[in-house]
């Protein structure tokens, strides 16, 4: 990891972020791709990309029905008895 973060003229703790999924860069995607001769890795990022935007689609509030005025899931069913 260090010879490719050298290679590329990056520190090597962005190069692991990028990797990871942490950090979003296309640019240092595509450097990789050429270093490593991989050349349908800018293909694969954006899908994964794209996978990881779909899945951060998730319904929030975990259940819970939103009410106003500070009132709780729990006061809401006991007035609705």
């Amino acid at each position: 990891m260090a010879r490719l973060a050298l290679q590329l003229s990056t520190n090597q703790v962005y190069l692991l972020n990028v990797l990871h999924g942490r950090k979003v860069s296309r640019p240092m995607i595509s450097k990789i791709a050429k270093a490593l001769n991989i050349p349908n890795l800018p293909t694969l990022y954006e899908l994964f990309l794209k996978d990881r935007k779909n899945k951060s689609k998730k319904p929030r509030g975990k259940g819970k029905i939103p009410l106003g005025g500070g009132e709780s899931n729990a006061d809401a069913r006991r007035q609705e008895e």
